[in-house]
């Protein structure tokens, strides 16, 4: 039983950001995500106004734009997996609790952008991770995250 679930987004004060980085730069690192034909969620437009600010493609991901965007998952690991499923997570912080299920543990694991990629990649080479961490590419790619994980790609491996 593994179990994984994003519970925290990016939280900005767009209007703050915008206007003071308008006001000294005169750029408009909005524009991309104001005329996008699709709906974006609040990490996803930060990560395009970010990228604009540093005069990239609003549509790239970069490791600097990267590591300024942080996230907080649950997830819920059996105990013969968790070690290897926490190796292979190196860069993300874990806070862990027993849970009242038999040899399972819940806990957050929280992390950058980079973390996350960098753990996913990882985590899809080792069968006993694979599950784990396909899930854990489903979820970011359902929060709008799916081209940072295009070089990584989703096989399961046994079963």
């Amino acid at each position: 039983m593994h179990a994984f679930k994003l519970i925290t987004r990016q939280s900005i004060d767009f209007r703050t950001l915008l206007s003071t980085v308008f006001e000294l730069t005169g750029k408009k690192i909005s524009d991309y995500a104001d005329q996008s034909t699709f709906d974006m969620s609040p990490d996803v437009k930060l990560a395009s106004c970010l990228s604009s600010l540093v005069d990239l493609s609003p549509s790239e991901l970069t490791p600097s734009v990267n590591a300024h965007l942080t996230f907080t998952a649950v997830a819920v690991i059996e105990l013969e997996d968790m070690n290897d499923i926490l190796s292979m997570s190196a860069g993300l912080k874990w806070l862990g609790a027993n849970t009242s299920k038999r040899n399972v543990m819940m806990g957050l694991l929280t992390g950058s952008l980079n973390d996350w990629r960098d753990a996913v990649e990882t985590g899809l080479k080792k069968q006993t991770t694979n599950s784990f961490y396909n899930a854990v590419k489903d979820e970011f790619s359902l929060a709008g995250y799916s081209k940072l994980f295009n070089s990584t790609p989703s096989k399961r491996i046994g079963n």
